[in-house]
This record gives structure tokens, C-alpha cells and sequence, in this order.
């Protein structure tokens, strides 16, 4: 029980609470703890945003009074519940909930989590899809069944959604004792034929006997491995008494080709971490060992989880082989740095391509290139550098060191593009008729021509252009590109004024027909 309750969670924006906010938007929200016993002079709050992992900041008490700031964003619609408490040392003092919204089309799966299921016995799950966008009157959902080795059971189906919202049952039993997911998302036919995703979620299913060894973590910096059970799906509790608070922690676990989830909870139901399958985008494969670093940090509990799923063909309950370790960095985001250990992403590197640039720890993680003194270094070997370098950072000649994925010139650019689905115009094309010019996303849309070597291009070929170029740009001899309509002398000239036109009826006799005629006169 806790000594009081003047403790509030607040949202700076009442759209998350009245109508729903937007994914990957940040949003602010203010801690608040008042008649704090006397005495106290810090507290420390602590929140869970309702995905993801939590964190933690201090606060002075002034005449009994405390709070702090924090900045949330979510990553697609729905309800989420923030859970805050607010703390003297190791002791709760209060805590407090905020259920905040994102707008958008929602999938709820019930259950979410399914313990100890039995052989050959068929569990009903419960699609619920919510907020439908309006106009669409069928939706398909396509659900796959991954925890069957290198195949996956798949299945769709269409239903209506002609009121906006959708509830199905679907039943899925199992024939093996192992950990599986069930994929599940809610797909409609866009406008131009494709397939468009409005929502997706996942649900986890163990078949069999499940163990749930306690593994004691006593000390930072050394991988740790998990103890295997002796039968059946093992469930890993983490004992982290002994880990000083605020301690990072890491993951490397063993990836030579077989998809596999794991799951780590802190606190325990909480979704902390979900390393998805191969397929998904946070998966980055290095050899045969993967390591995501800083995947949560040390709050007041006491016990993480984890649970292993290895999708192996030849043995359903072989386990997913993983090791973690904690750390506690002495530096912050930033600050410069000589050892990966000393930062909180575990990343000590250059900040820019440049031999003159510090070495920072990167929020973002690090990138390894191998490069050669040519390139303005004092030795030739690999050499790490801050990955996701925004607009107008350094990068050589090396695209992998920009979000977006695109080195020009030797900085990073963000406009550029490699393919039309990069864009949100589904527009990726030469910004003008040369062949030095850059691929860039066309707000205006794409022209399509076939070009030849005569004009200096290195093949005849179909190529991709920006639409509507304005006056002066290069144009060739290809008028459709010119939002004039008109090139010349391989620039887009200016359009021209509207003619004004003079006009004369002349009313004549032909036969015994009367006839009007009209001339139009400059």
C-alpha cells in the first residue's frame, strides 16, 4: 500500500484523450507528486508507456512538491495505458494511470498469450478490428502460423466491414508441443489494385509442458547465458537483485537461418522487447550472432522474462540460445567517448566521416567500414561511425551511414530515393532531363521516356522524370516534362500568357440556310 494518493499523470495534449493522438508524433506529458512526507528532498519517478520499455528521472522536492517532463510517442493506433509511480529511495510512494488513444484502425487479438495448450485441441481466437476507415465495405484477413520450422501455415478469408468495425472468430489448433505466433493482419484492395495493411498484431501460443528455471544475474559487463530445461518450453526468469539501478542491458543470441522470436518482459507483462522473425525490420543479422544493445534499463523490479521461441523444423522444442548482459554506462548520449562499454547503446564511434570528428556515443548505434587511407585516414582497416546520420552529415561515399540510405557528394541527403515505393508520391525519378541529375522523390509525379545514347544517356532505356519542370530546367527536346508544355533549346520555357481572342459573328445565308459563323481574331 502506498502512504498517499496526490500523485497525477497529465497529458499536455487533450487530443489523446478525447479523440486520439498520431503515431510517431511526440507527444508531452507531466509527473506531478504533491504533500511529499517531510524529509524528502529527491524522488525518483519511474513510467511504463504502455509499449516498449520504461524509464526513469529525478526530481527535487520543494515544500512537499515534485515533478518532471517526459516525451512519448507511440508507434501505430490504439489504447495504451501509461503507468507511473513516484518513488523515496526503493519505497512507493504513489503511483498513478493515464489510458491515452491513437487514432486509426485497430486489431485486437483475445487471447493475446495462450499457456499450456493442449494437442489436437482447437482455441478460438478473437478478431476484433476497430475504426474502419469509411468507403470500405470488405476487409481480408490474412493470418500466418510460424513455430512449424521453415514453412508457415497460412490462411485468408474476407468479411464485410460496411459499419465500420469487425469481430470474427477463428479457431487454429496444434499438432506438436512447441512456441508458436500467430500473425494476423487486416488487408483492403487500394485504389490502384494493390494489397494496403491497415492493422496488424500477434498472438503467442505454448503447446506442452512449459519450465520456468530462475536464472540470478550477479554483475555487469560479462554475457550470461540462460539454463536450459530438461523437456518442454522453457520460460526464463531473470533474477537482477543485484544489478545496480539504471543498469542497461543487452542481447546477442545465435541467427544462422531459422526465423525465431523472443520476447523480454520488464516488469513482467509488460512487452519490454519483441525481437520479431527474420522478416522483420528490427531483425539485422551479423554472421551467425545478433546483438541489440540497450533494449531496457534497471527500474525498482527485480525479475525480467523471457521467452524463447525457435522455429525449428527438425525439433519443436529445441530452444532459441541467447545470452544477455547488463552495463552500466558512465557516459550519456553524445558525450565523447574511447570505449564502447562507457555508453548507453554500447556505441563509441565517429560522429561524421571525417578523420577530424570525435568520438561520441551514438544513441543510434554504430556502423562498421572498412576504408583505405585514400580517403583521408591515418590507417587502413574498419573504423566505426554513428549510424543514421541526418540531412547534411558527412558520409564519404558510404550510403549505409544515412537514414536515408542515400550519400550524395559526400553528405547525407534525404530527398534522394532509389525506388518508387521509397516516396510518398510513388514518384522516385531523375529531377531533370541530364544524366548527372540526382533521383529524387517528384512531388509533381513521374513522366515516363525513352531515352538514347545520342542524348548522353549510357543505354536506350525507358527512364523515369519529374513532372511539370518549371522554366529553365533541362528538358531536352521533350516537351510533356514542361509545365509550359513546351521546351526549348533543351530548357523548360516560361508558360505563355493566355491568348486573348476578338470575336466576330458574321450571319450569312447559304441556300436557304441561315448560318452563323464565328471568328476569333488575335
Amino acid at each position: 500500500s502506498t502512504k498517499y494518493k496526490a500523485f497525477i499523470i497529465e497529458s499536455a495534449d487533450a487530443i489523446l484523450i478525447d479523440g486520439g493522438g498520431v503515431p510517431d508524433t511526440l507527444y508531452s506529458f507531466t509527473l506531478t507528486a504533491k504533500a511529499i512526507p517531510v524529509g524528502i528532498r529527491e524522488v525518483t519517478f519511474e513510467w511504463i508507456p504502455g509499449f516498449g520499455a520504461g524509464d526513469s528521472a529525478t526530481a527535487l522536492v520543494r515544500e512537499g512538491y515534485a515533478t518532471t517532463t517526459i516525451e512519448l510517442s507511440y508507434p501505430k493506433p490504439g489504447s495504451y495505458d501509461i503507468i507511473s509511480s513516484v518513488y523515496d529511495g526503493r519505497e512507493e510512494l504513489s503511483k498513478d494511470s493515464l489510458q491515452v488513444q491513437i487514432a486509426g484502425t485497430t486489431l485486437t487479438i483475445d487471447p493475446l498469450w495462450v499457456t499450456n495448450a493442449e494437442l489436437s485441441v482447437d482455441y478460438r481466437f478473437s478478431l476484433v478490428v476497430n475504426d474502419i476507415p469509411t468507403g470500405v465495405d470488405e476487409v481480408i484477413f490474412f493470418t500466418q502460423l510460424f513455430g512449424m520450422g521453415d514453412q508457415s501455415e497460412e490462411t485468408t478469408f474476407g468479411t464485410s466491414a460496411s459499419k465500420g468495425s469487425v469481430d470474427v472468430a477463428y479457431n487454429q489448433g496444434y499438432l506438436a508441443s512447441g512456441a508458436y505466433a500467430l500473425l494476423v493482419e487486416v488487408l483492403v484492395v487500394a485504389k490502384d489494385g494493390t494489397w494496403e495493411t491497415l492493422a496488424q498484431s500477434s498472438a503467442t501460443v505454448i503447446v506442452g509442458p512449459t519450465q520456468e528455471p530462475r536464472n540470478i544475474l550477479q554483475s555487469c559487463n560479462e554475457w550470461s547465458a540462460s539454463q536450459e530445461g530438461d523437456e518442454g518450453i522453457t520460460i526464463d526468469d531473470w533474477d537482477i537483485t543485484a544489478i545496480r539501478y539504471g543498469a542497461v542491458f543487452d542481447v546477442m543470441y545465435e541467427a544462422w537461418g531459422d526465423p525465431e522470436k523472443l520476447l523480454f518482459e520488464y516488469p513482467i507483462g509488460n512487452e519490454a522487447f519483441d525481437i520479431d522473425w527474420h522478416e522483420s525490420s528490427i531483425y539485422n543479422t551479423q554472421g551467425s550472432d545478433t546483438e541489440h544493445r540497450n533494449i531496457f534499463s534497471k527500474l525498482s523490479q527485480d525479475t525480467f522474462r523471457v521467452t524463447p521461441i525457435e522455429n525449428s523444423w527438425n525439433d519443436a522444442n529445441e530452444v532459441l540460445k541467447y545470452q544477455v548482459r547488463c552495463r552500466t554506462p558512465g557516459l550519456a548520449d553524445n558525450d565523447v567517448c574511447t570505449d564502447h562499454l562507457d555508453c548507453p547503446s554500447a556505441a563509441c564511434a565517429y560522429a561524421s566521416f571525417s578523420p577530424e570528428s570525435p568520438q561520441i556515443c551514438c544513441s543510434s548505434g554504430a556502423t562498421t567500414i572498412y576504408i583505405g587511407r585514400w580517403e583521408g585516414w591515418d590507417y587502413r582497416g574498419n573504423h566505426d561511425f554513428c549510424g543514421d546520420q541526418k540531412e547534411g552529415a558527412l558520409c564519404g561515399e558510404h550510403d549505409e551511414l544515412c537514414s536515408s540510405g542515400a550519400c550524395v557528394r559526400g553528405a547525407c541527403r534525404s530527398y534522394v530515393c532509389t525506388d518508387h515505393l521509397d516516396c510518398p508520391s510513388a514518384a522516385c525519378a531523375y529531377a531533370s532531363f541530364s544524366p548527372g541529375s540526382l533521383q529524387v522523390c517528384c512531388a509533381s509525379g513521374a513522366t515516363t521516356i525513352f531515352t538514347r545514347r545520342k542524348e548522353g544517356w549510357d543505354s536506350n532505356d525507358d527512364r523515369d522524370f519529374c513532372s511539370n519542370q518549371q522554366n529553365g530546367a533541362l528538358c531536352g527536346e521533350h516537351d510533356e516534362l514542361c509545365s509550359s508544355g513546351a521546351c526549348g533549346g533543351g530548357h523548360a520555357e516560361a508558360s505563355l500568357p493566355p491568348m486573348k481572342f476578338a470575336q466576330v459573328t458574321i450571319t450569312a445565308w447559304e441556300g436557304s440556310v441561315l448560318m452563323n459563323l464565328w471568328i476569333r481574331m488575335l
